[in-house]
């Protein structure tokens, strides 16, 4: 568990407190725990930056995460505006393809 103490006037939830606070927390894990999908990064939308994601999704650090939000039908109509794309192991992404 960490925390970031800030001044009252500062912006909260960056990518970077994200980082900062999950870099402090990290060595208080286990050893076993610390890479591989033994331990879930949770976060809700404000965690959903690129940077951040970026961040967990680099090579070699093999962790499990998840980004939740809410999805509005607004969101809901642009997703399905996206054509199919190549994706990962020649899985389809987009409408119909899971």
């Amino acid at each position: 568990m960490a925390a970031l103490l800030k001044p009252g006037n500062a912006g909260g939830n960056t990518a970077t407190d994200h980082i900062t606070a999950l870099s402090s927390s990290w060595p208080s894990c286990r050893k076993e725990y610390r890479r591989g999908r033994h331990t879930l990064i949770r976060t809700d939308s404000a965690g959903g930056t690129h940077e951040f994601v970026g961040w967990l999704a680099q090579r070699g650090r093999r962790l499990s995460y998840l980004v939740g939000m809410t999805v509005t039908d607004a969101i809901h109509q642009a997703v399905g505006r996206v054509p199919p794309q190549p994706g990962p192991r020649g899985h389809r992404t987009g409408r119909g393809h899971p």
